[in-house]
């Protein structure tokens, strides 16, 4: 079994290491407001009371 050299890969260039950076600093301004992309008109649902009605309308 041959033996490979462990040898790091090549350095990013600057402007790949900012790309990545920017395209990081982008997707967790994104993750970060949600509530941008909700409708404010109608009330998020409570997850709790639709598992409840789930449940109570079970037949027996």
């Amino acid at each position: 079994m041959a033996t490979l050299p462990r040898t790091a890969p090549d350095t990013p260039t600057a402007e790949t290491i900012d790309l990545w950076s920017r395209q990081m600093i982008e997707m967790q301004k994104m993750l970060l407001q949600p509530a941008l992309f909700q409708d404010r008109s109608e009330p998020a649902p409570k997850v709790e009371e639709a598992d409840d009605d789930m449940w109570d309308n079970m037949p027996v």
